[in-house]
């Protein structure tokens, strides 16, 4: 009786926050101006939900994201974003906002070039760093954009005035990202 109760209080919660995450996606839309004052808290919670292991709630964190994506300025996700993945311990939610991140690169590149390489080249090198298994795919893809938009010679430049290694794990990435 004890774990069919819990179990119940679980389901109950799942649903809850389900339905909390289809109305914020709803509601993003119609409160635009004001969705860039609650980003900074409102990102780091959908990451973390992105990660979800049900199903039900990825989704809905999944929609909820592209929701705020829709509302606020590409700079202000760009840094927020670069944050957390940096910082993120979830992969799958690392594999998601990397997706985010190569979409907003060429937007928010074409007017504040500066802004990507201060907030995203290290976020891409760290990436580079630890790019195995899920995370190799979303590491070459956020290079290779990089690299077209910067320029492959000044990326490499960048990544070796880290060191060695980044150098070479950044070529090695993007190389295979070619074959």
């Amino acid at each position: 009786m004890l774990v069919s109760d819990w179990l119940s209080r679980i389901l109950h919660q799942s649903l809850s926050f389900v339905f909390m995450l289809q109305v914020l996606s709803e509601v993003l839309g119609t409160v635009e101006a004001r969705a860039q004052l609650v980003m900074p808290s409102l990102l780091p919670a959908l990451a973390s939900n992105l990660g979800s292991t049900n199903q039900q709630i990825r989704s809905t964190a999944t929609t909820a994201m592209d929701a705020l994506v829709a509302v606020v300025p590409p700079g202000q996700l760009l840094q927020s974003s670069s944050h957390i993945v940096m910082h993120s311990s979830s992969v799958r939610s690392k594999v998601i906002l990397v997706e985010k991140l190569g979409g907003l690169l060429p937007q928010v590149y074409r007017y504040q070039p500066q802004l990507v390489v201060k907030q995203v080249l290290p976020t891409a090198f760290a990436l580079a760093q630890e790019a195995r298994g899920e995370l190799k795919p979303p590491a070459v893809q956020l290079l290779a954009i990089l690299a077209q938009l910067m320029g492959a010679p000044a990326l490499l430049g960048r990544a070796a005035g880290v060191n060695s290694v980044v150098e070479s794990q950044v070529r090695d990435l993007l190389l295979s990202g070619r074959a």
